[in-house]
């Protein structure tokens, strides 16, 4: 590992699925003279879902000691045969780098299975989250037990035959009912989390006690009972709205969050918002929904600055003190050449009217195009695949699980129709609309204030079937206006550098195409894992319509999300990997209510206020009375670090991944901080009780 950690690997020889015959002895002599050792180890067994050894499996082995010239075979544990090699593993050769990829078409089909991984992930990351820190400091009942079953849901979904979409319509379907439970069981939890939060935060000086009747709380109001189907659900209703805005990451946030206001009484054109320091905040209306089961309401972006681990307390109200704004007419009647340019203090994006493709990204800071125009820029493509490959030796079979050579590639560029769906001082948008073949797209490309990444939201509705003549292919295209041949890819606990390579390669979220020069590029996905990084471009693969085993893994809407991130060329490793997380968890929000409490309105329960660690789990212990929090290095670097808490700490100390006590690393405690140094490229627990 990258860390200089090392363990030692048995690698089957004669592949997992083997059964007992007398050709399992033909390597045994050419084995023991590689490794030295006259032990061998023989996996054997029926089936690679599950199955065991046979009667006829042990029959046999039994059988075979009697010959005269052949091995003996001992039945044994894995222990006993590592036990046996360990002390020649000096001898033995040194993996030191990533084993080859296998199975490349894993990385992206059966698009439901892929985004319900990932929603799972992430609802029980923030779900634990918002649920410890509920826990430590407002009394919330934080079941061990509860996350236990979303978590058993989820790790039995990334069994190998259903996370790589390579399972049975049968095991699509169930999978798909298992991760509904997962989304059930996070979402009730963080729900439940914020409104005990919520109920000990004093908000009471937030709201002035002279407002009229109906201006706070109004029972009246039928907001109260909307947002079945809304993560946020509509509050009490009233001219004056308390909102709590969460943040589930180690650093401090500004930017853009959403709010829906359910039921609203007052004008939404002479409202005003409010931060807890009494600080206006800059907003942008986004959506209206005129009839939602009864209901009406607004989604609303504020901008504004959120703690790390921590929340942040904002007021809406109506201000009667406005300046009205009259339109004329005339402003309507001047005809203007069309551009279609999105704009910040950091990027440009233009979008060509010709082909809907960005034909340009510019980092404003260092005045760097980075998208290669000549190959029409970054664009969506339709690709049917070869059914016949090299690797199933040229059989038209397991689609799902291997990619095939592009044969045809037809790139989503005629016959667009583009125009904008957001304008505002916060967030611009256009939106292309295309039919191809049988189906049709929905992109919206949208840039928000001050943000480095643009950010596309894909509606497919897919209607192409794959068959014995071809795999068609959804995909999203980047060419770099720079050469490069290190591609940068976000792997469990840490990154990896690939070089270019024309197959699909996997990471889990992002790519970063690296650049000897100032500005670089990267992809960050939300819902997928395929990325082929090649020709100094990178390719992201979005629907796959494999055939085998599945016939029709695709079929239907899918919503698919992801950005194109802009970045200084030398951004460290934890910098593109905490980009990633905040992109992919959003600022959460949540109604409150006035009343007094123990919590003031702006708070920050933990934060990183030295050290570059990524915290990738904030968690309660198993036995329910200490934090346990994940992180590792990512820099390669000895890194000197110290965690801030809302209060003091009673004791800390380093654990395994089990939670047991450890004592090979020093925790050092300062009244509400404690202070430590990663190893490099580590992967740590530290429990902690306040």
């Amino acid at each position: 590992a990258p860390s200089g950690a090392e363990i030692l690997v048995h690698r089957d020889y004669n592949f997992y699925n083997s059964d007992i015959a007398p050709h399992i002895a033909e390597q045994v002599v050419d084995l023991a003279n590689i490794t030295g050792s006259k032990k061998i180890l023989k996996v054997y067994g029926v089936g690679d879902h599950g199955g065991g050894p046979t009667r006829r499996d042990i029959e046999k082995l039994i059988e075979m000691n009697s010959w005269k010239i052949f091995p003996t075979f001992k039945f044994g544990t894995f222990r006993e045969y590592f036990e046996a090699i360990k002390p020649m593993r000096d001898t033995f050769p040194l993996v030191n780098d990533e084993v080859n990829f296998i199975c490349d078409g894993c990385y992206t089909t059966q698009t439901t299975i892929k985004a319900g991984n990932r929603n799972s992930e992430r609802l029980l990351n923030e779900s634990e989250i918002i649920g410890t820190f509920s826990k430590l400091y407002a009394g919330f009942n934080y079941s061990t037990k509860s996350f236990e079953r979303g978590w058993i849901k989820t790790l039995f979904n990334q069994f190998h035959d259903i996370l790589p979409g390579s399972g049975v319509t049968a095991t699509r379907e169930y999978a798909s009912g298992e991760y509904q439970k997962v989304a059930g069981v996070a979402a009730a939890n963080r729900k439940t989390a914020f409104r005990v939060l919520a109920d000990k935060i004093n908000t009471d000086a937030l709201v002035s006690d002279n407002l009229n009747d109906g201006e706070f709380f109004n029972p009246e109001s039928t907001a109260d009972t909307a947002g079945a189907g809304f993560f946020q659900s509509g509050g009490a209703g009233g001219k004056t709205r308390i909102f709590h805005l969460f943040n589930t990451a180690a650093t401090e946030r500004h930017e853009l969050c959403e709010i829906t206001v359910w039921d609203y009484e007052g004008d939404y054109g002479h409202i005003n918002i409010k931060d807890s320091a009494g600080n206006p905040c800059n907003f942008q209306i986004v959506e209206h929904g005129n009839w939602y089961w009864g209901h009406q309401y607004s989604k609303i972006l504020v901008e504004a600055t959120v703690p790390a681990f921590g929340y942040e307390t904002i007021v809406l109200s109506e201000n009667l003190n406005y300046t009205f704004t009259p339109r004329y007419v005339y402003e309507m009647r001047t005809q203007h050449e069309e551009h279609f340019i999105l704009e910040n203090s950091k990027v440009k994006v233009t979008i060509s009217p010709d082909t809907g493709a960005v034909c340009s990204i510019i980092d404003k800071k260092t005045n760097t195009e980075l998208v290669d125009s000549s190959r029409i820029g970054a664009s969506f493509r339709v690709i049917d695949e070869a059914v016949r490959k090299q690797i199933t030796g040229w059989q038209d079979s397991m689609s799902a699980w291997f990619t095939g050579r592009y044969k045809n590639i037809e790139t989503l560029n005629e016959n667009v129709e583009i125009y904008p769906s957001k304008s505002g001082a916060l967030r611009n948008a256009f939106t292309i609309e295309k039919k191809f073949r049988n189906s049709s797209v929905n992109i919206e490309i949208s840039l928000d204030k001050d943000s480095p990444i643009v950010n596309f939201k894909v509606n497919c509705n897919w209607r192409e079937f794959g068959s014995n003549e071809k795999i068609p292919v959804l995909g999203f295209y980047l060419p770099l206006a720079y050469s490069t041949d290190d591609y940068l890819c976000d792997v469990p606990a840490g990154t990896a550098v690939r070089k270019s390579f024309n197959l699909d390669i996997p990471a889990n979220s992002f790519v970063c195409a690296k650049n000897e020069g100032s500005s670089a590029l990267s992809v960050i996905s939300k819902t997928k894992y395929g990325f082929r990084c090649h020709d100094n471009s990178i390719a992201f693969c979005l629907i796959r319509s494999a055939t085998n085993p599945d016939l029709t893994p695709e079929i239907g809407n899918h919503f698919i999300e992801f950005g194109v991130a802009v970045s200084d060329s030398k951004a460290k490793n934890n910098e593109l990997i905490e980009t990633s997380y905040d992109y992919n968890h959003s600022i959460l929000s949540f109604v409150g209510k006035k009343h007094t409490g123990t919590l003031p309105a702006n708070n920050a329960f933990m934060k990183k206020t030295s050290g570059d660690v990524i915290i990738s789990a904030v968690k309660m212990t198993e036995n329910g009375n200490s934090a346990a929090i994940r992180f590792y290095e990512a820099n390669g670097i000895s890194d000197n670090v110290e965690f801030e808490f809302a209060s003091p700490v009673k004791s800390a100390h380093f654990a395994d991944i089990t939670e047991k006590k450890t004592l090979d690393s020093a925790v050092t405690i300062e009244n509400n901080k404690i202070k430590f140094t990663a190893a490099p490229y580590a992967l740590s627990t530290l429990i902690v009780e306040i």
